[in-house]
């Protein structure tokens, strides 16, 4: 996935070592148990971390807490970066470049065993924002058919995108 990342980022204009570094970051915190994740999670206030995802969507908190590993135990101070990967399972209205390669990186990796994958990666290095449009949809429709709620943070960003093809 960090390969994807920095392909993506020297399609797009973004450092492609800050890229990578979002990309090798944004599972940072997958190996610990809910529990570990909640620890690390305790006392921290940032916008990811909002009581929706807190109180109903566990399989979301480790974005945030890889953001936290990656600033506490790994020393980024880049907000970019940081923020990249605390966002890159829902997305948000208002992403920037980066935001938007790791989002797209994230479900697109080579690894992924679905087919659509490696026509996502192409699409994402001629147009990034109609790749960000197929993840979030994909998202929504897999969260759909399991019962599933969708954060509002990926709800909103459906909303904007709807928004802007009018």
């Amino acid at each position: 996935m960090a390969r994807l990342a920095e392909r993506l980022g020297r399609c797009w204009g973004v450092n492609p070592e800050r890229a990578f570094a979002a990309g090798l970051l944004h599972d940072a915190a997958r190996a610990l148990t809910l529990d570990g994740q909640r620890a690390l999670l305790r006392g921290y206030r940032g916008r990811t971390w909002d009581p929706i995802t807190r109180n109903r969507h566990s399989a979301l908190w480790h974005a945030p807490a890889a953001a936290l590993l990656a600033r506490r135990r790994y020393g980024v101070r880049d907000t970019g970066i940081l923020r990249a990967v605390a966002l890159h399972t829902t997305g948000w209205p208002n992403m920037r470049t980066l935001d938007k390669i790791i989002f797209v990186a994230d479900y697109a990796e080579p690894r992924r065993g679905f087919a659509a994958a490696a026509v996502l990666r192409r699409l994402a290095e001629k147009d990034l924002d109609a790749a960000v449009a197929v993840v979030v949809r994909g998202k929504h429709a897999y969260l759909r058919a399991q019962g599933s709620g969708v954060h509002p943070r990926s709800r909103a960003l459906l909303a904007s995108l709807a928004k802007r093809r009018r």
